[in-house]
């Protein structure tokens, strides 16, 4: 886009937009201002239009900050809408296209070179248009022509991604309101490429569908805690996750593949993952911890995840479980990180994934005091 066009741009959005958000474009703190004022302002609609309506201003705000050179910004904005429609439909218990701020993103984490990201919301996009438009993406709007000329998909393809979508729709009716569980059922064909360095520590998990599947752990089944599982590794940049993997000699709850270069921590970690998920009241004792670096041993993965719910046992006391897993360590220089319903409490509240596993990693390698 010319200068001359993107000046264009930027007054015809001016125009649209409400007199009072424009002082916020050039003010240092306008990103944390303009999404209180807009909350307050354009997300309680009593119809679908007046939902659209309301949609309208926050894309152009967003948009505003993203023609000043203010990507990240535009980013938080119009996730601030994405979270508001959600909250939305979920006090009022009907689900909302969501398409509008999910395509935003997709074009904003493209413009900063953000692969892996950008091609995660334009699968969350296409799942909300392909339900919105029963399987046949229109022609004329939405995503149809960014998968063709972005994607260089052909139109049988398209059609036959649309398709798929709704089928999943029809089959799955709660799955409406939140695309993010089409990751875990349609599969990993939408990830074409490798993560960009500068997107491998961004942590980018959708709060309200990961309290949902926290809520679900509750019935005490393994499945549930498996899907939370599943979820929290498709949200590492670069994983391939799959779940429920049968082999000849064992079953493996959820397996994860790291594609790509890392240079962080998790270059350390090897290349595969293997998770054991414990959704029990009860500690998982010395035997249970021995059993699953059985499992790491025979497949040679130098790193396991056990999500237990209620911890390991000796913890703090450098007995049973948790000595072992030191020793497995020093002795193999393989790793078993423990995650515990505390952990999945952090990050309800914002925390990294990625931190818990970085923090947990070097805690047993450096045999750190007081920190398990």
């Amino acid at each position: 886009m010319t200068e001359k066009a993107q000046m264009n741009m930027l007054d015809s959005l001016l125009q649209e937009m409400p007199p009072k958000y424009h002082p916020y474009l050039n003010d240092i703190e306008g990103e944390s201002k303009v999404l209180n004022e807009l909350g307050n302002d354009y997300f309680n609609p009593d119809n679908p239009h007046e939902t659209t309506e309301n949609q309208r201003v926050w894309e152009c705000v967003a948009l505003c900050f993203f023609h000043t050179g203010r990507p990240f910004q535009a980013i938080t904005i119009i996730r601030g809408l994405y979270w508001s429609i959600l909250r939305y439909q979920n006090s009022e218990n009907k689900p909302i296209h969501k398409g509008m701020p999910l395509v935003w993103l997709y074009e904003f984490y493209k413009q900063v070179n953000y692969t892996w990201l950008s091609r995660k919301y334009m699968f969350l996009t296409c799942v909300e248009d392909a339900i919105r438009d029963n399987g046949s993406f229109n022609r004329e709007a939405g995503v149809y022509f960014r998968l063709n000329y972005h994607f260089g998909m052909s139109n049988d393809e398209i059609d036959e991604l649309g398709r798929k979508l709704y089928e999943i729709s029809l089959k799955n009716p709660q799955t409406v309101f939140y695309p993010e569980s089409y990751l875990q059922i349609y599969g990993d064909s939408w990830k074409t490429t490798l993560t960009a360095v500068e997107e491998q520590s961004i942590w980018d998990l959708n709060p309200y569908y990961f309290q949902q599947l926290v809520a679900s752990i509750g019935d005490g089944s393994g499945r549930s805690l498996e899907d939370l599982a599943e979820y929290l590794l498709m949200c590492l940049p670069g994983a391939r996750v799959k779940k429920r993997v049968k082999t000849y000699s064992t079953d493996i709850d959820v397996l994860c593949v790291l594609d790509g270069l890392f240079y962080d921590f998790r270059s350390e970690l090897g290349r595969y993952l293997i998770c054991e998920c414990k959704n029990w009241k009860r500690k998982a004792n010395f035997t249970t911890v021995a059993k699953f670096m059985r499992v790491l041993d025979s497949a040679k993965c130098k790193t396991g995840i056990l999500f237990s719910k209620s911890g390991i046992s000796g913890t703090k006391r450098r007995k049973d479980a948790e000595i072992e897993i030191i020793k497995y360590f020093q002795e193999r220089e393989k790793v078993v990180i423990v995650i515990t319903e505390s952990d999945l409490a952090r990050i309800a509240l914002g925390a990294s994934f990625i931190t818990i596993l970085r923090e947990k990693y070097e805690s047993i390698k450096f045999d750190l005091y007081g920190s398990r």
